[in-house]
């Protein structure tokens, strides 16, 4: 839910700053916090082989124990 307001107030900053000329052109602290979040969410290339081998992993040992 954070990221959806974060996205819409960064939108709104985005429009008023393309409309109203007088303000900065330097982006909002929303659009910076949303990149950063997105930067954080992205999984590392270690943390993909973990999630691959766990699943891998348990539809072997399904079938192992049918």
């Amino acid at each position: 839910m954070k990221k959806v307001n974060l996205f819409f107030r960064c939108v709104a900053d985005r429009i008023k700053k393309k409309f109203f000329k007088g303000e900065k052109n330097d982006n909002s602290q929303a659009c910076v916090e949303l990149q950063n979040m997105e930067a954080e969410s992205k999984l590392t290339a270690d943390e993909i082989y973990r999630e691959e081998y766990a699943k891998n992993y348990c539809i072997t040992t399904r079938w192992q124990t049918v």
